[in-house]
């Protein structure tokens, strides 16, 4: 059986993997370190996201932004105005929308132009 253990403080957003010891492949435990720290306006609804482990790449929203919360966030111009929260290490907006940043680690994509 897997676990998952989540570290949250206020400089870090680190999850911590532990497999039981019969089980094979990747060693156990790893850590990730989804700490965003930077976030870049691309195009459209796509950002260029940095993690403090050295991943980066892009996301697209636009088949994200689905439910009242996320609803202002269709005018291009409202979903340019994030901020990065170093508190919740995320990508986060005026009226309290957000993006777990393990959600934002998962969806990352490398461009192909790099």
């Amino acid at each position: 059986m897997e676990v998952l253990k989540a570290i949250l403080t206020e400089t870090n957003c680190i999850l911590t993997f532990y497999r039981a010891p019969n089980a094979e492949s990747q060693p156990f435990p790893f850590t990730l370190d989804l700490t965003l720290i930077d976030a870049k306006y691309i195009k459209d609804y796509t950002l260029y996201l940095r993690f403090r482990d050295g991943s980066e790449g892009e996301v697209d929203f636009e088949q994200e932004l689905e439910g009242e919360i996320f609803a202002p966030l269709k005018d291009i111009s409202y979903f340019k105005n994030f901020t990065v929260d170093q508190e919740l290490h995320t990508v986060v907006w005026p009226n309290g929308a957000d993006f777990a940043p393990e959600f934002l680690y998962e969806k990352l994509q490398v461009p192909a132009y790099q």
